[in-house]
């Protein structure tokens, strides 16, 4: 998706309620050792089907609930319609639609992978998420469906790939249907800066630590250790929350 058609839904509104801020940050280096040590903290024990106990400032943000979530942003309605689909999600086109040979084959695969890590541990289930999605081809809205936005529903991406939003709705409808809370899941809106660009990650609340699965970083990767991402806005399928500083 390119960048501004990302934005699109949000933007204009957030300009008039002044709710955003000037971006920057340069990027962060990974350190395997200390992802190592970040995977042995969330997998104390602790109930990843509870909401967690706090709330870390997303990028070192100041965040603010706001109402309207659908008003705000139109195409959250997908993360809700892909949750409430029951154990088999609808293509793109709606609930009820008929899966393509494509979208059943996705599916079946999704489900498989699904039922392999239900088990695991926390970290693991993030990982295995997050290198799930991340193997699907990158396919721009615009190849795909011929518009500059369009929201896919899982199913239909992992059978026909996607943008940034698809991974991040992907994963988080994933890790919904692993146990985690839905709480704990934020897809976030963020600029950049390195490619001056608007941008869609997912954030995970674990352990009292943020945890980003990006399709543009191959591995989960804390918060704090990006630093070229500067949040806009965050939401789930029930809550919009804003960003500033």
């Amino acid at each position: 998706m390119h960048g501004d058609a990302l934005m699109g839904d949000v933007m204009p509104s957030l300009r008039r309620r002044d709710l955003l801020v000037g971006l920057g940050g340069a990027a962060t280096a990974l350190a395997a050792g200390s992802m190592q040590a970040m995977a042995g903290l969330a997998n104390e024990s602790e109930e990843i089907t509870a909401p967690p106990a706090g709330h870390p400032r997303l990028f070192g943000s100041a965040e603010s609930i706001t109402e309207g979530l659908l008003t705000l942003v139109p195409k959250a309605e997908v993360v809700r319609r892909s949750l409430a689909d029951g154990p088999v999600l609808a293509s793109a086109e709606g609930i009820g639609a008929t899966l393509s040979v494509e979208e059943r084959t996705a599916l079946a695969r999704w489900a498989c992978f699904l039922a392999a890590f239900r088990h695991a541990e926390p970290m693991t289930r993030l990982v295995a998420v997050n290198d799930f999605a991340n193997a699907v081809p990158y396919v721009s809205d615009r190849r795909n469906y011929g518009v500059d936005d369009y929201w896919a529903t899982p199913t239909r991406f992992l059978a026909a790939g996607g943008d940034c939003e698809d991974f991040a709705l992907a994963k988080f409808v994933s890790l919904h249907r692993l146990g985690f809370h839905e709480d704990r899941l934020r897809i976030a809106l963020v600029l950049d800066r390195e490619r001056q660009a608007h941008h869609a990650v997912l954030a995970v609340y674990l352990a009292g630590e943020i945890y980003v699965l990006d399709n543009q970083i191959q591995s989960v990767t804390s918060h704090g250790r990006i630093s070229h991402y500067r949040p806009i806005c965050s939401f789930n399928s029930h809550r919009l929350w804003v960003h500033a500083g």
